[in-house]
């Protein structure tokens, strides 16, 4: 809704000429600029002087059309006495494209008052002057507490697969993210399976830098490992060591950015789950940041210092006299690499660190600081998972509100140019920007008051509509005649016509072409080929691609599976087969193997212990790693998970208290779900096989597939769930196709979350606890029981 009326308020004023004369004779606006950087183009900081009748304003940012677009209002006025003001912050910046400031009235149709930039206020950037976008977020906090039955951060999916699509958007050509990715509530197995499901699914194909925050670190809460754990989680769920220092296993690195030369480097929380507590950096960290400020300072290029958690009662993210988040760093004596890294920060005064951890809301005001001049630059990314406000405990001091509201998920656009970053905060669930919380850095033109330059308006570009082929701005049958009359040499199509025609997305123009024209016409189709990148340039490349994209999702945070979505979504087969040969070059080198383990022994809550049968180093020590809980099966099971590099451990045994299971040899298949079959331990195990650890939500549809290895002929599907099921023995199946091997091939539907047996003339299978859509299966070998275990595959 606000999205709404910010797009209806810019219609407004596009069109209210005449009420910006008749209102102008009776308000002013007066603006006085202020600060050390008052003179500098772009900083906006100052105070607003409004001259009006009584009541409520708006001042919004604007171009000679009207507001700009994509912003929230800069501030309420409420005009007493005929006059009333607002007071920009430091580095408050005027954003790209401003020309004037105006004010609008509660209730009224037009512009108020208006005050027209000076020039050399103006930023001297456009989009075209950008060296890059990235988005910068934090506090994501994926929750999958209890397989997902209670969840504290209620919107942290939404909000996450919301501000991935608007980074798309807006171009962003990297993520960067300040920690806590996942909450970690009981175990970060199945949190990092959903954070890079969100990933995978989402439009967003870039790459994705993380730091890692005391989420990361949380295992030594609930369980009998130390922080390697979380380091250990991190590394795998971030695709750190799909990197060239693979074997450095370091939660911490430096990124450079290519166009610019920028320096990112992305420091870790070692100590702890809690930084109040804990000297969070190592002695070896500490030193290797020193070294970086040092190399990095003064050679022509800005530094970004990514680091989760601030100091207690120091920078920005929460009140400085009065802190009300209580688990910020300590920096002090007892901990002495914490009190180092202030003393860095406070030396290399030019860097830019980008904290997270309190996820207090932009609208506090809290966002930025230099401690006087005394300390580097320091900018708060709030959350995505949901903000928290500052409020008053009641006693003098300041406590958290911390209602996480659904449309309050922050963080940062930051575009970097020759002379200067802009960090725009914006609001992920609007898409909007907030003028108040954006901030300039930089050494900008200098200059002195003088006339505004009147400059030539830009020629308008006609917009590019797919399937326009007779250039009318339309999409009408006229179209599909207009491709026809070029086919058959009745008339010539010029080349941007001719561009606009190819919907099919093949390199020449074809009848096919405006038979999809006619279908979209017809309601028949809702997008061309061609706008979802399916273009057939080179056979079998782009299913090829899209199946691996599906079937390994679990590494969507590695940069090589964002160039192969890159490349799948420009449809260029040269630029696929380069991506796919990339991306299965990582799969080489790191196995991610999600096993399962279903406790039909009655075991309780175990340990995973995974090792390197050669080398027989492990991990981490015996009793290994704290599974993750999942869900419980159809036969009371409790099912639990954990995630290790198969290219790095071959062997695991799922152990608890006096009980375990034998060595399971690993293999690459990932989703394997084994369960004791012997009477007593060490426990003989068997497997079934589980693709989607997540929830579902209800009223999902999967079409699952199965393939007839064992000549049962057409089979039945039956299905189940919590809340019902299709009736025993269920449904036939559909027949598809052959396989390539002579096998029948069978469809049906079923809901997204149901458990299901197939049957047929030659038996029926085991209980398979859960169905992944797009999926297929097929009988492999009969239990003790006589029923069939399946083989999972990707159809």
């Amino acid at each position: 809704m606000k999205r709404i009326l910010s797009v209806i308020l810019v219609i407004v004023l596009m069109t209210s000429g005449t009420a910006l004369t008749a209102d102008a004779r009776q308000a002013a606006i007066e603006y006085t600029f202020s600060g050390a950087d008052s003179a500098r183009a772009g900083y906006a900081e100052g105070t607003v002087t409004l001259t009006a009748e009584d009541g409520g304003y708006q001042l919004y940012w604007a171009d000679d059309s009207g507001a700009l677009a994509g912003y929230y209002a800069i501030a309420d006025v409420a005009v007493s006495g005929g006059r009333g003001s607002y007071s920009f912050c430091e580095r408050v910046a005027i954003p790209v494209g401003a020309t004037r400031l105006i004010a609008v009235r509660d209730g009224a149709d037009g512009v108020a008052a208006s005050f027209d930039v000076p020039t050399y206020k103006r930023l001297p950037y456009t989009d075209s002057d950008r060296l890059y976008r990235c988005a910068a977020l934090s506090d994501i906090h994926i929750d999958c507490q209890d397989g997902g039955e209670n969840i504290y951060f209620t919107y942290a999916a939404q909000n996450f697969a919301r501000a991935l699509n608007v980074a798309q958007e807006r171009g962003a050509a990297f993520i960067i993210t300040a920690g806590d990715q996942v909450t970690n509530a009981s175990g970060a197995t199945l949190e990092w399976l959903e954070y890079q499901r969100i990933l995978a699914e989402s439009d967003y194909d870039g790459p994705v830098y993380e730091a890692i925050g005391n989420h990361e670190m949380r295992y030594s809460q609930y369980s009998a490992c130390d922080p390697v754990c979380g380091v250990e989680e991190f590394i795998i769920g971030t695709g750190l060591d799909g990197a060239a220092s693979v074997d450095a296993r370091k939660p911490y690195y430096t990124v450079t950015e290519p166009v610019s030369g920028d320096h990112f480097i992305f420091m870790a929380l070692e100590g702890d789950f809690s930084p109040a507590e804990t000297d969070e950096f190592s002695d070896e960290q500490i030193a290797w940041l020193e070294s970086l400020l040092s190399r990095f300072s003064g050679d022509g290029h800005r530094i970004f210092l990514i680091q989760h958690a601030l100091i207690s009662g120091y920078g920005a993210g929460d009140d400085r006299e009065s802190p009300a988040y209580g688990g910020s760093m300590t920096a002090d004596a007892d901990h002495p690499n914490n009190l180092r890294f202030k003393e860095l920060i406070e030396q290399y005064r030019d860097v830019i660190w980008l904290s997270g951890h309190t996820h207090v809301d932009l609208r506090d005001g809290v966002n930025f600081s230099d401690e006087d001049g005394r300390s580097c630059l320091m900018f708060h990314i709030p959350s995505l998972a949901g903000t928290t406000r500052i409020v008053s405990d009641g006693s003098g001091g300041h406590e958290l509100d911390r209602t996480f509201y659904r449309d309050a998920t922050q963080g940062y656009l930051v575009d970097a140019y020759d002379g200067a970053v802009m960090l725009s905060g914006v609001n992920f669930y609007d898409d909007l920007i907030y003028p108040a919380y954006t901030y300039i850095v930089g050494e900008t033109p200098a200059g002195e008051p003088d006339e505004p330059a009147t400059e030539p308006e830009a020629p308008v570009e006609p917009a590019f509509l797919w399937g326009d082929a007779d250039g009318d701005g339309d999409l009408s049958i006229l179209d599909a005649t207009a491709i026809q009359r070029h086919l058959a040499g009745l008339e010539q199509l010029p080349d941007e016509r001719q561009r606009a025609a190819k919907v099919s997305g093949y390199e020449e123009l074809n009848i096919f072409d405006a038979t999809l024209i006619q279908r979209r016409l017809a309601g028949l189709d809702d997008r061309f080929p061609v706008e979802d990148g399916l273009v057939p340039s080179g056979a079998g490349s782009i299913s090829e691609v899209k199946a691996e994209l599906d079937a390994y999702y679990a590494y969507a945070s590695y940069t090589e599976y964002a160039a192969l979505k890159r490349a799948y979504r420009s449809g260029e087969s040269a630029a696929m087969q380069t991506a796919l040969s990339e991306f299965r070059a990582l799969r080489g080198r790191v196995r991610l193997n999600t096993v399962c383990f279903s406790d039909s022994a009655g075991m309780g809550h175990p340990y995973a212990y995974a090792w390197n049968h050669a080398s027989g180093k492990a991990i981490e020590p015996w009793p290994g790693q704290k599974t993750t809980y999942v869900r419980t099966n159809s036969l009371g099971q409790n099912v639990y998970a954990v995630t290790v590099d198969s290219a790095r451990y071959d062997s695991i045994v799922f152990g608890s208290g006096e009980s375990k299971t034998a060595d399971i040899r690993l293999t690459p298949q990932s989703g394997r779900v084994y369960y004791p079959i012997s009477d007593s331990s060490p426990y003989a195990v068997s497997y079934s096989v589980m693709n989607r650890l997540w929830r579902t939500q209800s009223g999902e549809q999967a079409t699952v597939y199965f393939t007839d290895t064992e000549g049962w002929g057409t089979p039945n599907l039956y299905w189940w769930t919590d809340s019902g099921n299709n009736g025993w023995p269920g449904v036939k199946m559909t027949y598809v196709r052959k396989s390539s091997t002579g096998k029948s091939i069978y469809k049906a539907t079923v809901p997204a979350d149901a458990k299901v047996i197939f049957s047929g003339s030659g038996g029926q299978t085991a209980d398979i606890p859960a169905v992944a859509d797009g999926f297929g299966y097929y009988p492999c070998v009969k239990n003790s029981e006589g029923k069939w275990s399946v083989t999972e595959y990707k159809y």
